[in-house]
């Protein structure tokens, strides 16, 4: 069971990396009896949420909140809520006509697909041409779109199911091997036509009348679902979803838009909403504007020669970096070596330094995969890796310890009878002469001072000082000693890595350690 507690958190936390809105399931014992109140008699048994009443507010992305799901319940089954803020929605059969159809239409199109015990699901992209419904069932399928109050969800792999069967992705076709791809044509012509699979033409699949209700504004209950599909439209059309201007007038159309709404919709929500849809757009038109750089079916050189735009140097800093050019980033990204090992870190990175989307389809091609005569693109650059000079001055360690110092230099004693949770997470000093801080807090000015540290340079550096979880994990604490040393470090009577083995130990073996951000 232990294993496949692992299995269950390391699956939820994966897919809230990928964006998706993760819901903590009730979990189903060895006989397949649900843990939720009715037991036996319950007839959805580890399929439904375990997350009270308004689980579809609850669903989340962040991985802190997943993980911490899952510490409290390590059995629960994963599922993963539908909809334009997950950006994907969910096909399977439920009847013979229905396995037929996907069999026909379905079964060849490359997108992430998983078994149940008597099913197939196929996820494809959300779009706003679709009907603004829960589940629709139509043609023998399931089609779980997730629009409405009442929200949808799937349970998803490695949950088990009542029968003792395991959830499981189809070989291939895992989200990390494959993106969702968009609804196909049949389907949506189901949807609109009443279950006939006949052709759709145009481009806007949905009827005139949807738009005029849109364009006339609505009530409450139907605000939010009209934005997004609203937005969705008006983000397609335009030439370039990346560029600044083009979105402020969609923006301002959205806005005065928004007043026709009785009433309008706060304007916090309204510009979450817009930015949800704008990038998953500038996902969509990032993913086809590389797919001649990543095609399922393209192959490296044969004679070894590394693709165009493609180069690695090594930085002689402390600790050594990495900088690796591509054409899907402009200018140089710098790495650590870890992070280069991992094509998962590597598309974390381009998010936060280039602000580009790399799809999952990006593993294969930098890992390499000898079953499908795929190279290693990461070992081809290793071996042709070229070296670049640095001045001590540029020493990322010592840049970063010198940053934390006058973060921390600041720090005030925490006044007699002031709780540790009342702190506004600044740097402050315990009577043991420890300091304790929010991670956030003290980066949020970190990245933007001249030396643009970065988050994962700041977690790294406070791990090698020792910095422990504190108060519940909300805060991170240096203690004195480490204090102490960082001053040395900072004079140069000392090394960082002089106490990286000595700091990681209590870490290591602590079981509340839960690492850093």
């Amino acid at each position: 069971m232990a294993g496949d507690a692992a299995r269950l958190v390391q699956a939820a936390m994966q897919y809230a990396s990928l964006g998706w809105l993760v819901v903590r399931l009730h979990s189903v014992d060895a006989s397949g009896v649900c843990s939720c109140a009715e037991g036996k008699q319950c007839r959805s048994a580890g399929k439904h949420p375990d997350l009270g009443k308004n689980w579809q507010n609850k669903a989340s992305d962040d991985e802190e909140v997943v993980s911490a799901w899952w510490e409290q319940k390590p059995t629960a089954n994963v599922g993963v809520k539908f909809g334009p803020k997950s950006g994907i929605i969910d096909i399977e059969f439920d009847s013979a006509e229905g396995k037929a159809f996907a069999d026909k239409h379905l079964a060849s199109i490359v997108t992430p697909s998983f078994k149940s015990s008597k099913s197939v699901h196929r996820l494809f992209r959300w779009s706003s041409d679709l009907p603004d419904q829960a589940v629709v069932n139509i043609g023998g399928l399931e089609i779980r779109i997730g629009g409405g109050k009442k929200g949808a969800q799937s349970v998803f792999p490695p949950s088990r199911h009542h029968t003792g069967v395991f959830y499981e992705w189809l070989p291939g076709l895992s989200p990390w091997e494959c993106e969702p791809v968009d609804v196909p044509a049949q389907v949506l012509a189901m949807l609109w036509n009443g279950g006939e699979p006949t052709e759709v033409n145009g481009k806007d699949r949905r009827p005139k009348e949807h738009w005029e209700a849109i364009a006339s504004g609505v009530g409450d209950g139907g605000r939010t679902n009209a934005e997004i599909s609203l937005v969705g439209r008006l983000v397609r059309d335009i030439a370039d979803p990346f560029n600044n201007d083009q979105l402020a007038t969609v923006w301002l159309f959205v806005q005065k838009w928004n007043q026709t709404n009785q009433p309008p919709l706060e304007d916090r929500e309204l510009r979450r909403n817009f930015e949800g849809i704008v990038k998953k757009e500038q996902q969509r038109r990032t993913k086809e504007s590389y797919e001649h750089v990543f095609s399922r079916d393209s192959k490296h050189d044969d004679n070894g020669q590394i693709p165009d735009g493609w180069k690695l140097i090594q930085l002689q800093t402390k600790p050594k970096l990495w900088r690796l050019y591509s054409p899907i980033w402009d200018g140089g990204m710098e790495l650590s070596s870890d992070e280069l090992l991992s094509a998962t870190k590597i598309r974390q990175q381009a998010i936060e330094q280039k602000s580009k989307w790399v799809g999952p389809w990006f593993r294969a091609f930098w890992e390499g995969n000898p079953k499908a005569d795929i190279p290693s693109l990461a070992e081809q650059l290793v071996k042709a890796h070229e070296i670049e000079s640095a001045p001590p001055e540029q020493h990322r360690d010592l840049v970063i310890c010198r940053a934390v110092y006058e973060a921390i230099r600041k720090a005030v004693p925490l006044s007699e009878g002031k709780k540790v949770e009342s702190s506004d997470g600044r740097p402050y000093r315990l009577e043991d002469g420890a300091v304790f801080f929010k991670f956030d807090r003290i980066w949020k000015d970190m990245r933007l001072g001249p030396d643009a540290i970065l988050k994962h340079e700041l977690s790294s550096v406070l791990q090698q000082l020792g910095a422990e979880d504190f108060c519940r994990r909300y805060y991170k604490k240096l203690p004195a000693t480490m204090v102490q040393r960082l001053e040395k470090i900072i004079a140069g009577q000392e090394g960082l890595e002089e106490h990286a083995s000595e700091a990681a130990s209590p870490i290591a073996s602590s079981s509340h350690s839960q690492g850093f951000t």
